[in-house]
């Protein structure tokens, strides 16, 4: 193939030579001047690119090579351009032999100079293509240059230095801290709900407080046990579930509850039921009777008609549930339980009870026909009347209700009089007729002066009158009849209804 003419340098451009020895290559063109020769075959040049490649075999070559491209001369008007060392500063004119061919170079060759026929030209990639030239830009064989490489794992808080950094996660989690303060009290969903959130949350942000709702989840737990043990607790010291009527087993209803029963009623403002229990047993109060209640026009008479009526009513029940007086307790209270509007629809009678008021007695405190013999009953159905008007006194002072005082001692006066003769009427044991027949006497006496008290004008003299009276009142000779008789000798309270009275709506 033959070989193509070299081109003439432009007027502008520098000689050719080797920068790196400081040494000038002899011009071509002058006189006598012979090019030498090169070494090795001529370089082929395929005609499809225009590349020049060297023959095989010759230095540097340790494989295929990348094809060089062709030749072209410089034009007039193209700049001189200089090749830089690695440093990046200029070292020389562009005309010397490029990187490339410097590494094929054999060390101490010198460059062929410019022009020279079969001679590889340097390369300058700046330089603008001459008129019938083709241009042929380097091209990067497949796998040559830089790839793609496949992503690695990613970094804890961002990657190295140079990449944008990741801001760390926040600080205490919230739901953590909330799970800590529920903690703290009783409400246990909502606690234990945000500790478990919070766990969710920190295991995926890597936020801290994981401490914090652990030791909510801890307390949720420990209220939850406490909970546990108290209703259990509950269950275990209850009587039992309701029944069919709304009461707990082994209970009744307060107004099923009969004469002569004691019984103990739950600490609850409205009572509802009750528990009964054996007299001999300690126990709270104990029924004597019932006391009816009407109403007005077949209409429940309220509350407070209905509290009148159960009151009166239980204060005459007393004596027939405890016909010796004396025998009743000085602590003992009376105490009712009267129907509601309700109630009374189904039955119209208030519950009658004794309550002492030092607390749980043991024993009931009964004394009528059950248990008391035929001496003793004729005694108290003697005395029983005058018993009765004595408890009637009036509350008030005789100066603000004298006519009250004279009313009652005109009763006083007859029961006395209906006793004496009863008394001395009776058939008695022969031990018990002389103090009985003293005690008749002996009341006797005070008959005048109640009839006095009666007929007094003015409040001195009514006075007066109850005082003589109070004076015969046969005290002492009843305690020595009573003893004979086997009755109660002991301190007396009023018989209508000892130390007090009150009352509960249910």
């Amino acid at each position: 193939m033959p070989t193509p003419p070299p081109s003439a340098p432009g007027p502008g451009a520098p000689p050719s030579g080797d920068p790196a020895s400081g040494a000038s290559a002899p011009d071509a063109s002058g006189p006598g001047a012979s090019a030498p020769e090169p070494s090795g075959p001529e370089p082929r040049v395929p005609e499809e690119t225009g590349a020049v490649q060297p023959p095989l075999g010759t230095a540097g070559s340790a494989g295929p090579a990348a094809p060089v491209p062709r030749p072209t001369a410089p034009g007039p008007d193209a700049p001189a351009t200089q090749r830089h060392d690695a440093t990046g500063a200029a070292s020389g004119p562009a005309s010397a032999a490029g990187p490339a061919e410097a590494a094929a170079a054999p060390p101490g060759a010198h460059a062929a100079p410019a022009g020279t026929p079969g001679a590889a030209q340097p390369f300058d990639p700046w330089a603008p293509p001459g008129p019938g030239t083709a241009t042929a830009w380097p091209t990067t064989p497949v796998g040559s240059g830089p790839q793609s490489l496949p992503p690695g794992p990613p970094w804890p808080y961002g990657g190295p230095a140079g990449w944008p950094q990741l801001a760390p996660p926040p600080g205490v989690n919230g739901f953590a801290v909330a799970s800590l303060v529920l903690g703290f009290t009783c409400l246990v969903p909502l606690s234990a709900g945000f500790g478990i959130t919070a766990l969710g949350q920190i295991r995926r942000t890597g936020q801290r407080g994981r401490g914090l709702a652990r030791t909510g989840l801890v307390l949720s737990a420990v209220w939850a046990l406490a909970w546990i043990t108290l209703i259990v607790a509950a269950v275990v010291s209850h009587p039992g579930l309701p029944s069919a009527d709304g009461l707990p087993p082994g209970t009744t209803s307060v107004f099923s509850v009969r004469t002569g029963d004691c019984f103990e009623a739950p600490l609850h403002d409205r009572v509802r039921y009750v528990t009964v229990l054996p007299c001999g047993e300690p126990h709270e109060e104990e029924a004597f009777g019932q006391a009816r209640i009407d109403g007005t026009s077949g209409f429940y008479p309220g509350a407070q008609s209905a509290q009148d009526q159960s009151e009166q009513g239980c204060r005459d029940l007393v004596d027939r549930y405890i016909m010796d007086s004396w025998a009743h307790p000085a602590t003992l209270q009376m105490y009712y339980y009267y129907p509601s509007a309700t109630q009374w629809a189904k039955d119209p009678h208030a519950l009658c009870v004794f309550v002492d008021s030092k607390g749980k007695r043991t024993g009931s405190v009964r004394r009528d026909y059950t248990d008391l013999n035929g001496a003793q009953l004729d005694y108290l159905d003697c005395t029983r009347d005058h018993n009765d008007a004595l408890g009637r006194e009036p509350k008030e002072d005789p100066g603000q209700a004298l006519h009250a005082y004279r009313v009652w001692a005109a009763q006083v006066a007859d029961a006395t009089e209906l006793e004496a003769q009863q008394l001395e009427a009776g058939d008695w044991p022969a031990q018990a007729r002389k103090p009985i027949a003293d005690l008749v006497r002996e009341i006797r006496r005070s008959i005048p002066y109640w009839r006095q008290a009666a007929a007094a004008r003015d409040v001195g003299s009514e006075r007066l009158a109850l005082a003589r009276a109070s004076v015969h009142d046969g005290y002492e000779q009843a305690r020595k009849a009573r003893a004979v008789l086997g009755l109660a000798t002991g301190d007396t309270v009023d018989s209508g209804g000892g130390g007090g009275t009150s009352g509960q709506a249910v």
